[in-house]
């Protein structure tokens, strides 16, 4: 069974990484499988702050169209995209490249839920 906490920490940190890289698409990717990890974990507030930052970098994405990020998962028209970004870069894949480059400890894992929503914002803060 996925934790959907660890899985939103885990994209934030690649597309943290990925934006420090100024690899602003590979971000966005990533902001969009956090965010919908963040609603799954029950991180409504993260999962904004993700369609903040993604809006902010492409005001025209498919999330923009969308009061909310919670709306845009319940839409017919998001999932497509959500399926070909999870298929793109899964949780596994995702824990692996975080664990290559370091941006993972194992501690994260005993991290408590609120412990790892308080770290996710504050690498949304960054973005």
């Amino acid at each position: 069974m996925v934790n959907h906490d660890l899985e939103m920490l885990t994209y934030l940190k690649l597309a943290e990484l990925s934006q420090r890289k100024q690899n602003v698409l590979g971000c966005d990717k990533l902001l969009v499988l956090a965010g919908a990890a963040a609603c799954e974990a029950g991180c409504l507030p993260v999962a904004e702050r993700c369609r903040e930052v993604l809006v902010h970098h492409q005001p025209r994405h498919q999330l923009a169209r969308y009061a909310s990020f919670a709306e845009a998962l319940r839409s017919a028209e998001f999932t497509p995209l959500l399926k070909r970004l999870r298929k793109l870069c899964s949780f596994e894949q995702a824990e692996f490249l975080a664990q290559e480059w370091k941006l993972v400890d194992a501690p994260d894992a005993e991290l408590s839920a609120a412990e790892i929503e308080a770290a996710a914002m504050k690498l949304l803060t960054q973005m």
